[in-house]
């Protein structure tokens, strides 16, 4: 999904799809508001928005995160940005997942 002015290609793994797919629909909007909003920053670090400062055992192609609050939980991004064969960059969001108080490891296979 790009649109006027993306610098990014926004792609969606298979498991996040699902994952975000599985949530009720008012926690899905914001994941959806935000996966938006990588087309045009996805290497731009913000509060909720940041590289990663160690790999993630069980996603080694993970190289950033997001942070979504809803009204009601803590929903995680969890993406890479690279660049293909064409040339072109590309955000591949890998998981989506709600984040309690455990960490990310526990988070991803408490999901799984």
């Amino acid at each position: 999904m790009t649109g006027r002015g993306a610098r990014y290609k926004v792609e969606w793994a298979p498991e996040a799809w699902a994952e975000v797919h599985a949530l009720k629909v008012f926690e899905r909007r914001p994941i959806m508001r935000a996966a938006d909003e990588l087309a045009y920053e996805a290497e731009v670090e913000t509060r909720n928005r940041k590289p990663l400062r160690r790999p993630i055992d069980d996603l080694p192609a993970a190289t950033w995160e997001l942070r979504i609050r809803s009204k009601h939980r803590l929903l995680y991004g969890i993406y890479r940005v690279f660049e293909d064969e064409r040339e072109q960059r590309i955000v591949e969001i890998l998981r989506a997942i709600i984040k309690e108080t455990e960490s990310t490891e526990d988070s991803l296979r408490r999901e799984r």
